[in-house]
Order: C-alpha cells, then sequence, then structure tokens
C-alpha cells in the first residue's frame, strides 16, 4: 500500500475521500469533469467523545459507518485517508543525484534523523519533484518523504474495513489539504503560500514556497482546545461556550465569553506566526504571502477575526466547494453549502489517484 502518491498532481479514478478526525469523520466523492471537479456526495458525522480507549474506537467505527452510508451504491468503497499529529511526518530533501537505490537508502537515512518516530516501526514513502540545478552547482534531487506510525496506519486499514470499506491509499492530512488548495487556487501568483488547517484538537501550518517542497507543523490546539479553556475561564459548561462560539453570526457573544475565547486564542495565534517566521528563516524565502484558512475551526468567526489581525499578511477562509461544483439533489449538499471549509482535506484525499 501506499502513503503518497503525486500529491500535487492529483487525478480523478473513483475513490472517496474519508477524513477521519479526532472529533467527526468527513467524507467526500468526487469526479472530474470538462469543466473541472464536481462532487457527487459528502458526508458527515460527529464522534461521540469517550475517555475509554475501547469506546472511543467503537464511537469513532459508528462513525465511519454512517458515512459510508450516505455513498450511492453506484459509487466505490475504496477510501483514500489520511494521517496526522504524532502519527504522520512529512518532510522535503535535497540530495545529489544518486542511482535509485542509493536514493531510497538516502531517505530512510534522512527519514531516521528528521521524523520524530521509531522508523523500525514506520512506514515510509517518498516522491520526487523535477529536478533541479544550482546555479554554481550540480544537479540536484528534491522530493518529499511521508512516515506513517506502522501501528496508527494498520489500525486506520483495519477499522475502514470493518466499516465496510477498503483503504486505497494512506495520506499525510496536511499534504491532502494542500493538494486540494493547489488544484483549486493559483499558487504561482504568491511566492510562499500557507495552509492553516483548524482542527478540533490539531492545528496544522502547512507552507509552500518556491522550492516546491511542503514544509508542515502539526500544533496540539485546535478549537475544540480552545473551547474548553473558554469554558474553564468563564466557568460555563463547555456545551454553553460551544453554543456560542458557534452562534457568533447570530446571538451576541457575552463579553465575558468573547474575551475568554480571545484570550485563549492567542496563544495559537502566536505560535503560527512563529512558524511562519520560523519557515522564512531556515528556507531564507520570502515572508508568507498570502495564508489560508480552513478545517473547522476556519467556520469559527471570532478564530477567523482573531487570525486576520494577528498575522501580519493577506487571510482568508478557503472553501473549496466554491470552485468545486454539485447539484443540489446530490447527497450532503447542504454539508458543503455550509460546511465547505471543513471538508478540505476530505476533498484533498478524494483527488489522490493510485
Amino acid at each position: 500500500m501506499q502513503l503518497l502518491d503525486k500529491w500535487l498532481n492529483p487525478a480523478q479514478n473513483g475513490l472517496i475521500g474519508l477524513d477521519i478526525g479526532s472529533g467527526a469523520v468527513k467524507l467526500v466523492a468526487l469526479r472530474s469533469a470538462s469543466s473541472g471537479w464536481r462532487a457527487s456526495c459528502a458526508a458527515w458525522a460527529e464522534i461521540v467523545p469517550s475517555d475509554d480507549k475501547a469506546t472511543q474506537r467503537s464511537n469513532t467505527l459508528e462513525a465511519v459507518r454512517a458515512c459510508l452510508s450516505q455513498i450511492p451504491s453506484s459509487s466505490g468503497r475504496y477510501a483514500v485517508c489520511g494521517l496526522s499529529g504524532p502519527d504522520a511526518a512529512v518532510r522535503g530533501f535535497t540530495f545529489p543525484t544518486l542511482p535509485l537505490d542509493a536514493l531510497e537508502k538516502a531517505v530512510r537515512f534522512e527519514a531516521q534523523q528528521v521524523c520524530p518516530m521509531d522508523m523500525q516501526h514506520a512506514v515510509l514513502d517518498y516522491q520526487l519533484l523535477m529536478p533541479s540545478a544550482d546555479a554554481e552547482g550540480p544537479k540536484a534531487q528534491s522530493g518529499v518523504m511521508v512516515a506513517g506510525v506502522e501501528q496508527a496506519v494498520n489500525e486506520r486499514c483495519r477499522l475502514v474495513k470493518e466499516a465496510g470499506a477498503k483503504v486505497a491509499l494512506m495520506d499525510a492530512d496536511g499534504l491532502a489539504a494542500l493538494n486540494c488548495l493547489s488544484e483549486l487556487e493559483d499558487l504561482a501568483l504568491y511566492r510562499t503560500v500557507a495552509l492553516i488547517d483548524l482542527g478540533a484538537h490539531y492545528t496544522n501550518v502547512i507552507m509552500l514556497g518556491a522550492n516546491g517542497l511542503p514544509f508542515v507543523r502539526d500544533l496540539n490546539t485546535g478549537s475544540e482546545s480552545l473551547i474548553a479553556q473558554a469554558a474553564e475561564k468563564t466557568e460555563q459548561a463547555v456545551e454553553t461556550v460551544r453554543q456560542w462560539i458557534w452562534d457568533a453570526d447570530g446571538e451576541p457573544m457575552p463579553e465575558a465569553g468573547r474575551m475568554a475565547f480571545h484570550q485563549a486564542s492567542r496563544p495559537l495565534a502566536m505560535n503560527i506566526n512563529e512558524t511562519l517566521k520560523y519557515y522564512a528563516s531556515q528556507e531564507k524565502s520570502p515572508f508568507v504571502e498570502r495564508v489560508y484558512l480552513c478545517g473547522a475551526g476556519a467556520m469559527v468567526r471570532p478564530l477567523v477575526d482573531l487570525l486576520c489581525d494577528a498575522l501580519p499578511t493577506e487571510v482568508s477562509v478557503f472553501d473549496p466547494f466554491a470552485a468545486i461544483r454539485f447539484d443540489s439533489s446530490v447527497t450532503g449538499a447542504e454539508l458543503l453549502t455550509t460546511r465547505g471549509p471543513a471538508f478540505t482535506a476530505a476533498a484533498g484525499l478524494a483527488m489522490r489517484t493510485v
């Protein structure tokens, strides 16, 4: 099984994108047409949280089954899934031109140095980009490697099989989201861009510069983490604060709730800013010229407003289904209309090919 394939050159092959997050499962089925991408199905199922590991797995399985039950009978049940957080690592590399066998050894050795996991118990894949040449040096080979914890890969495959489908390809969630963005937006307009995937419990910061190599950093904070912190500060129930946040465009949020959520969100904004600065210094590239926000957190208006103010560049919410067409009659059409940014990774997974 492949971990990675044509991460910036997607093509449709009848696969479904199955984004199994920590708080919800999102599913998207796409097909390519002469006019671009079209969605044929979408589904969303919340994962009931539990502190018990076995119960949490059972709840996740039920959420996956609920999403798969929405697929039309004419669609296949081959899924592309992703890993994130400590279960996956994405790293770029540049080597002198090497024979294939030497290149594979070099990639594995590099992975042992830079990937924060035991590579003896990890699955590793890589893809080369077009060869480049230094102005005064020999030709070089650049590419991207993806490492996944073997146990996490196997568990994800078992889970999907128990739910009634089969994993055709494993990916990294950050690359899948970038895959979707690069397919639908003209990134050539910018020398350096960032995609911030705001999940429930993790935030992925994905950078792409002129060298074509992605840089991915996972932050252990998401929208649910911020809501929990705000609830503690205001001494309110988590569900009460969640209702305040998600109804931010309706009833005015209490001032105490607004201030608490703002205070909880500031460290995340600072960490994102530090990541952007670190990337610019390490890659010797211009500071990011455009920031896109996606994920469920990109639908939280107070968080979006804070990031727009805190990040020193142009910031906008990326909704892939502003470009991907779909009929109002397809299953999940309302989800794509109201929650489009949250389906970014799922759409990127669905764009993969084997």
